[in-house]
């Protein structure tokens, strides 16, 4: 188990949801939601709220391993998410910070505010797309 799983595992919401790290390094975060009754919803799918945490997860994690992206402090202001095909299996959700995306928090942070926007992109087993989210995050400056 890496460390990055023994801290999700820490949080009793995330242990029940079972999500493991399959890869995370420098802006990108690819993740894991198994397919388990405690995750399905009544009519047998994937429950909607468990890939939504999964999907704001991975874009956390995304932004919070890039060098880039060390002098700040990132905050999550909102989310959104399009749910495309139900989902009866594993779900992999993957995320990734480029430098494009940090150049332009930098530069924006020399006018004030700065903020961007990550999309996360959901897929089952079959590797047909179940959700895509855009998850938005302010940063400021670690005083």
């Amino acid at each position: 188990m890496s460390n990055l799983d023994t801290a999700l595992q820490a949080i009793p919401y995330l242990q029940t949801l079972g999500i493991r790290t399959k890869h995370a390094q420098s802006g990108q975060a690819v993740l894991q939601l198994p397919f388990q009754t405690t995750n399905a919803a009544h009519g047998g799918a994937m429950h909607t709220g468990t890939l939504f945490t999964v999907g704001e997860l991975t874009a956390t994690i995304a932004a919070a391993t890039h060098p880039g992206f060390g002098f700040l402090v990132q905050l999550l202001k909102c989310s959104k998410i399009k749910y495309t095909q139900p989902a009866f299996s594993t779900i992999t959700a993957m995320a990734d910070v480029t430098d494009a995306m940090v150049s332009k928090v930098k530069q924006d942070l020399t006018n004030g505010e700065a903020s961007l926007e990550i999309p996360v992109s959901m897929f089952d087993t079959n590797h047909k797309p179940v959700a895509e989210m855009m998850v938005l995050f302010v940063f400021r400056p670690n005083h």
